[in-house]
């Protein structure tokens, strides 16, 4: 058996001419941190974290109130953990502007901190609420206590924010078809917002014979798959896939029931019914975000998650 790589890495990504030279693109950056020596067994698979669109894989490494992550608790738990920075995201570097508008991309857009409070459910979507961070009565962002370490939580999950363009689906999908190969065997993944979508999308690349040169087919390895609050993305597009023997789940934290994103895509999934839905709040897991991994109960959270992980057992 191929053993996974000891160390971070980078996706292979095209290369290309370019000012009398060459560089590359669509490549994907993969942070490793070792697993601990004293919970290693061979029941315990690479784990790969793939970040949200206008995110970086640090959502995964931080917390903003610098409490132990998802990836330190992953790696804790004796399982070599990556982290997948998308192409034109964090570490993977960007291709120059010109040569994204002659492929045919749209403009880069920045998500505003204003943007980050309606659309993902820390409080009311009200001026008034932003301008004061009132939170969701019983929200994690309230159990932050006084209003000081609210706003220095919020500003920093506005920091984590960077540029991103809407219509990177496919080389973002190629990018985790890449270190899912280049990790050589099975493997679990947590993904999470449109980075779920795209993990969706690179099952959904198995079909397309012959792409890959070797008969690689991603959902022989991925045993299992996690997609914590999946993107609008992934419902309007056909990638909720046969997913073969990968078990799967999608987490969906709070605050969702009539909110004018989020009640369409939650239907959508538990609708179809292809998957099991770990809804927090009926696990008694309360007054989550979008963000799981950054709120204040992100420890109890995880530990539902690898919960499901080791056992795949429906909800």
């Amino acid at each position: 058996m191929t053993l996974p790589p000891e160390s971070s890495f980078f996706t292979p990504g095209r290369r290309i001419p370019y000012d009398n030279s060459y560089i590359y693109i669509d490549h994907c950056f993969v942070q490793h941190l070792p697993a601990n020596p004293s919970a290693v067994s061979a029941s315990k698979p690479p784990l790969l974290f793939i970040h949200g669109g206008g995110q970086t894989s640090i959502l995964y490494l931080t917390t903003p109130d610098t409490r132990l992550s998802w990836a330190h608790l992953a790696s804790s738990l004796g399982h070599p953990t990556y982290l997948l920075d998308a192409p034109d995201h964090g570490r993977s570097s960007y291709a120059p502007p010109a040569i994204r508008t002659e492929q045919g991309h749209g403009e880069p857009e920045w998500r505003t901190a204003r943007q980050l409070w309606g659309r993902f459910r820390f409080g009311p979507d009200t001026e008034e609420a932003f301008e004061k961070l009132i939170p969701f009565e019983g929200s994690q962002f309230e159990a932050l206590g006084a209003y000081e370490k609210r706003r220095e939580w919020f500003e920093g999950l506005a920091r984590s924010q960077m540029v991103r363009r809407w219509d990177m689906d496919e080389e973002e999908a190629r990018g985790i078809r890449d270190a899912v190969r280049m990790l050589g065997g099975r493997v679990w993944v947590v993904a999470h917002s449109h980075g779920a979508a795209m993990a969706m999308k690179a099952l959904g690349m198995d079909e397309e014979v012959g792409e890959d040169g070797d008969g690689f087919r991603m959902r022989n390895v991925v045993e299992r798959m996690v997609l914590v609050e999946p993107g609008a993305t992934s419902v309007s597009r056909p990638w909720l896939v046969e997913l073969d023997a990968t078990a799967c789940v999608v987490v969906w934290g709070d605050y969702l029931e009539g909110h004018a994103v989020w009640h369409a895509i939650v239907k959508a999934y538990t609708d179809k019914g292809q998957v099991d839905n770990l809804m927090l709040p009926r696990r008694g897991i309360k007054g989550n975000s979008h963000f799981p991994m950054s709120d204040k109960n992100s420890d109890v959270v995880w530990k539902a998650i690898y919960d499901w992980l080791v056992t795949s057992k429906g909800w």
